[in-house]
């Protein structure tokens, strides 16, 4: 890859000189192919035969003097007062880079004497046989003669004497072993050479002491590092995310350590690429090559904007993204602006508007990675440095473990279940007959599984159920439990809380909350919310919408009290907070045709219960009813309270042989979870995550809300001797989409 490296700044630079050299224009120019070029390169793309915004197309002079839709551009009888020379003037035209005052000066005199159009006024279009578009081909070097003794070392130095002399120019003489040794240290790793090395190669009288010289140098890990750079800047290489928040990408130096490897392992460019692209999904995948799909996410996350309540919105954004990927690939890859063909056929190379879709679409399928892919903060992640087989074998043993302990917890739930119930009969407790059963019910007398449901707590590491209650574990301020999701829609609704008090609250925490997945920033919730400013427990809603008509008073709890908070929510949109079985507070009601304060709806397989505990209030238990209950039936809750039975009580109660066998369970149970906890952390890296692609529309004029025809992944057109077609159906994996499109074509091409 070093060979490549060199060949690639050489031919570079070599280009340079050539385009410089034949640039060059004489003073004379002549006046009228000055103005063509700055109509060509700066005008016609919107007023063109092919676009002709306002109606205005300058390609000639016939259709310049029809003028547009504001009439005619061009004053004859004062060409200074032309409208357009106005609008050039007052940097009105073109909209997004004005013309320089040189430019702006060519036009004035151009139309002052006269605004005769040169036959290189045209839209600079580029056809299928333009000489970038065209595969590489074999080119026999020219020979020119007397070449200079010893200064011939490649093919590549034939080209550049013959260019010079055809300029009247001889190459330079070669420089001297101090200097030499200074250069070639300084272009290859960036850093002067010591003292010591300029000494030892000033004194090798070798012929192949420059050679060395360099083989040393690109043997450097200096450098990757110093050309490992250049690629990182073409790659928009990043640690945190841009945007508002521009939150750090703890796993992105991955990628830059994948880069700065493979230059210094001299690693085939054509690898190079396709790990870049397919990484992840090519034959044989490696840790490395996973990390190298970092290029493909190093852009940019608009997390806020992919969050945004407003789903049209969170499309567009998500389209946005998805054009900076294809943006990156094809500029980097193919040296084509395909991205400039998202809202119509592109203006100056041969891709039509359909070809940026089909090709965008073999990169829908990737996301960059987030912490949590259903929190509405998306922060960033990393990707499990995990390959297909190592994946396979974690899940098989993950998925042991996990249905292993769930097996466990239903036995000893329905244990300890047991056991509370006959101790509740002893103690002559009934369950009110006036109130329906709850749709879930957590007691948290020996878990967080839901008694009554299947919405089962999900207890991390930082809760625990201990006194019959849920608590933060140790010194934890705060915890949140999220449960498995709703089984059953759920609109008409009642929360009630029972809250033991540990200490007079000060900050505003939630208790109970029910809410939807989806949606993200316009995800509907409600809960019991303690508000700590305000002193006052109120509803907890989306955006505070639903609770703006409180007027609660404030909570004069003690340290040992027990609280019953309970909030009804009516068909009508009404809602309702109780404390201690009684109405607290003036009622919430919603408005008519305002969806935002109507009665929320939370969906099945989509939305989950929140539970939530603190060092000041515990949470003693839960209840969801699938209905708004009545005055009277949540005083008879508040009547009939929520005993707790605390684990000790209920493993005391039971047979001896029951008891036997849930001290084995509890056993087993302490060695599965602690092998799950010991389950081996991955490595991470800020690379390709994949979700479902999808399909794809064309977008007219790029617009997310006019959806044309669904498109399959295909390549460009553009790009000669590789058909575009891929023969992918229009849901192909992400896998088939970019092991065939994205690394195939594009290093084939």
């Amino acid at each position: 890859m070093a060979s490549d490296i060199l060949a690639f700044v050489t031919r570079t630079a070599l280009v340079a000189w050539i385009v410089a050299c034949s640039a060059g224009r004489g003073a004379g120019a002549d006046l009228n192919r000055d103005a063509g070029d700055i109509l060509s390169t700066r005008c016609l793309s919107c007023h063109g035969p092919s676009v002709r915004v306002a109606g205005l197309d300058l390609s000639s002079r016939a259709a310049a003097l029809k003028g547009g839709s504001q009439g005619s551009v061009f004053n004859a009888t004062n060409p200074v007062d032309s409208l357009l020379l106005q609008r050039v003037i007052r940097n009105q035209m073109p909209p997004a880079s004005p013309l320089s005052a040189a430019e702006k000066d060519t036009l004035k005199r151009w139309i002052e004497s006269g605004a005769a159009w040169g036959d290189n006024v045209g839209e600079r279009r580029a056809g299928p046989q333009w000489w970038s578009l065209q595969s590489l081909r074999t080119v026999t070097p020219p020979v020119p003669a007397n070449i200079p003794d010893g200064w011939s070392q490649s093919p590549i130095d034939r080209f550049i004497l013959t260019k010079l002399r055809q300029s009247g120019l001889e190459p330079s003489k070669p420089a001297g072993p101090r200097e030499l040794i200074r250069r070639v240290t300084f272009d290859v790793t960036g850093l002067p050479p010591t003292p010591d090395e300029v000494d030892a190669f000033v004194k090798d009288p070798s012929p192949a002491a420059y050679e060395k010289l360099v083989d040393g140098l690109l043997a450097s890990p200096r450098y990757g590092e110093r050309w490992g750079r250049h690629w990182l800047d073409v790659a928009r290489f990043s640690e945190s995310e841009g945007f508002e928040r521009d939150v750090v990408r703890e796993h992105a130096w991955r990628y830059r350590d994948y880069v700065i490897h493979s230059l210094n392992q001299d690693k085939p460019y054509i690898d190079f690429a396709r790990e870049q692209l397919a990484g992840d999904v090519l034959e044989h995948v490696t840790h490395e090559s996973i990390a190298a799909t970092g290029f493909l996410v190093s852009g940019p996350t608009d997390a806020v904007g992919l969050t945004s309540a407003v789903p049209r919105e969170r499309e567009a954004v998500r389209e946005d993204q998805l054009e900076e990927m294809v943006s990156a690939v094809s500029q980097t890859f193919l040296g084509l602006t395909t991205n400039c063909a998202r809202c119509h056929d592109h203006k100056f190379d041969p891709i039509p508007q359909k070809d940026y879709y089909r090709f965008k679409a073999a990169f829908a399928g990737v996301w960059q990675p987030v912490q949590d892919r259903e929190s509405i903060e998306l922060l960033p992640g990393g990707r499990a440095l995990r390959t297909p087989e190592e994946q396979a074998a974690f899940d098989t043993s993950a998925a042991f473990l996990r249905d292993r302990i769930e097996t466990i917890e239903a036995e000893l739930a329905r244990l300890h279940r047991n056991a509370r119930g006959k101790i509740l009969e002893q103690r002559g407790y009934r369950w009110p007959a006036t109130v329906p059963k709850p749709a879930s019910q957590w007691t948290f007398d020996a878990d967080a599984r839901d008694q009554t449901g299947s919405l089962h707590g999900l207890i991390t590491g930082n809760a625990q159920v201990a006194d019959g209650c849920l608590k933060p574990l140790g010194t934890k301020e705060g915890v949140r439990v999220p449960t498995a999701k709703l089984d059953r829609e759920i609109k008409e609704k009642t929360l009630e809380a029972w809250i033991r008090v540990r200490k007079k609250p000060e900050k505003s925490t939630t208790i109970l909350v029910l809410q939807n997945n989806s949606g993200y920033r316009g995800a509907a919730f409600d809960g019991i919310q303690y508000n700590g400013p305000k002193k006052r427990w109120e509803n907890y809603s989306t955006a505070g919408f639903r609770n703006t008509q409180w007027e609660a008073p404030e909570e004069n709890t003690e340290p040992g009290d027990q609280l019953q908070i309970a909030i009804t929510y009516g068909a009508d949109g009404t809602i309702t907070a109780y404390r201690n079985g009684k109405p607290h507070g003036k009622p919430f009601h919603g408005e008519p045709g305002n969806p935002s304060s109507e009665l929320q709806t939370y969906l099945p397989q989509d939305a989950i219960a929140m539970l939530t505990t603190n060092q000041s209030l515990n949470l003693d238990e839960a209840r969801i009813y699938a209905a708004a209950l009545t005055p009277q039936q949540i005083a008879d809750s508040y009547n009939a309270g929520a005993p707790s039975v605390p684990r000790e009580e209920s493993a005391a109660a039971m047979t001896p042989q029951d008891r036997d066998h849930t001290a084995k369970l509890d056993a087993e149970l302490a060695t599965l979870r602690t092998s799950q906890a010991e389950q081996a952390k991955p490595d991470r890296a800020f690379a390709a995550d994949v979700l479902p692609p999808g399909v794809t529309h064309l977008l007219r004029r790029g617009d997310v809300s006019m959806k044309g025809e669904v498109l399959a992944p295909a390549g460009l057109s553009a790009i000669r001797g590789l058909s575009p077609d891929l023969n992918l159906a229009v849901d192909a994996s992400d896998q088939q989409r970019r092991r065939n499109d994205g690394a195939r074509r594009l290093t084939t091409f």
